[in-house]
Formats: C-alpha cells, sequence, structure tokens
C-alpha cells in the first residue's frame, strides 16, 4: 500500500523501487526517531546484498554458504529527519548497485581477509547504525521440503548482542491469510522505544496512505 501511495504521489515509479528499498528507507527513519539519536550524531544503515549472481568467477556448482556483500549509507540523524521517504528510497537504491561493482567487490573482500588475518575486534555496536536483510527469497522459506511438506511459518534468530541493530524481512506466515502478499519485519527495540517506532510508522502510513482531495 505505501509503495503504492508514492507511486501516486509522484515521488517514486513503481518499476524503479523494490519492496526492501521502501521498507528499509520507512524503518531507518522510523527507528532513528524512536531511540531520539542525537542530530549531529552519524545514523548508517547497512544493506545487506546477495552477490551470488554476479561473481565472476562464479561459485562452484552445490555451494550453499552465504553470498552477501554489505553497503552502507551514512547521514547525519537531523539530514535523516529531514529527508523524505523517497530521498532516502534513491539513497538505498544507490548504495545496492555498489554492490555489484567488481573493483568495490574485490576492495571488500580484501579488507575482510585482512581483518580475519589481524583478528580485527570491533567495538560495542552503537545505536546509530541498522543492518537490514531481507530474507523473504530464502529457499528453505517456500520450496524446501524436510518431509512434512513445505513451511507455513518461518521465524528468524538474532544474537542477542547484535538484535537491537538488526532489522529483518520475511515472508508472511501461511497460517494467517490476512498476511497474504505482504511482509513481516522482526525488530528489537527497547521496550518505550518500540511504543515510540511503531507511533512513527502510523504517523507515516497516515500521511502518505490518507485520502487526498
Amino acid at each position: 500500500m505505501l509503495k503504492d501511495a508514492l507511486v501516486k504521489e509522484g515521488e517514486i515509479t513503481k518499476e524503479s523501487f523494490t519492496t526492501y528499498e521502501i521498507l528499509s528507507a520507512c524503518i531507518w527513519k522510523s527507528r532513528s526517531r524512536a531511540l531520539n539519536l542525537d542530530l549531529e550524531k552519524i545514523a548508517a544503515l547497512c544493506i545487506v546484498v546477495g552477490i551470488r549472481h554476479v561473481l565472476d568467477p562464479p561459485l562452484p556448482e552445490g555451494y550453499y554458504g552465504n553470498s552477501i556483500i554489505d553497503v552502507y549509507i551514512e547521514l547525519t540523524t537531523r539530514e535523516l529527519y529531514e529527508s523524505s521517504i523517497s530521498d532516502i528510497v534513491k539513497l538505498v537504491k544507490k548504495a545496492k548497485k555498489k554492490a555489484y561493482d567488481k573493483s568495490y567487490v574485490e576492495e571488500v573482500l580484501r579488507n575482510m581477509e585482512r581483518m580475519i588475518k589481524e583478528d580485527v575486534k570491533f567495538d560495542e555496536v552503537v545505536d546509530g547504525l541498522l543492518f537490514m536483510t531481507d530474507m523473504r527469497n530464502l529457499a528453505v522459506f517456500g520450496s524446501m521440503d524436510f518431509g512434512w511438506k513445505e513451511p507455513v511459518n518461518i521465524k528468524g534468530l538474532m544474537f542477542q548482542e547484535s538484535a537491537n541493530n538488526m532489522g529483518m524481512i520475511l515472508a508472511p506466515s501461511k497460517l494467517d491469510p490476512s498476511m497474504e502478499s505482504g511482509v513481516r519485519v522482526v525488530m528489537t527495540l527497547p521496550r518505550d522505544a518500540m511504543a515510540k517506532f511503531k507511533q512513527e510508522l502510523d504517523a507515516m502510513m497516515l500521511m502518505h496512505l490518507r485520502p487526498r482531495f
């Protein structure tokens, strides 16, 4: 519904932007507001992009591990607040394209190898960082049969230390017909921030979905 509303308003074209890109923009902005982040600090969105289909040479047949790369968008919290959803959506799309650039992929892989060799340790993840991943298209969510037919509902698990910085988009549960054609979003936030997060999303939906006269 939100995607269709943005198209109607002329802010985006339906063919140009994905559900993931629009959801990521809405969630990033609403989460930052809910956490009441410092306006002058950096808010960063980490986009997890699958690159299996663009690798050259390709992965060996039968490889079933992850084939992903991270790309980042950084804005001050103030810039994020002042940006429209369509502006943020365009930034998400532009960032995703970087993951398909061979030189960018090679640079990231070199850095990963270096960090593994040097056993680099990371400080605690800050509130201003959000990882967004889309798990709707994993084969296990639709076509895998472990002997008791296809799954009807799957939930993602997160490490406790990173859960507050992770957003996960999942396919709708087949147990609930009202969710057909929709998506589920898994988020972990402090209790008071979660209530504010819902308010921010509801307000955003109301702004874009209310009737125009």
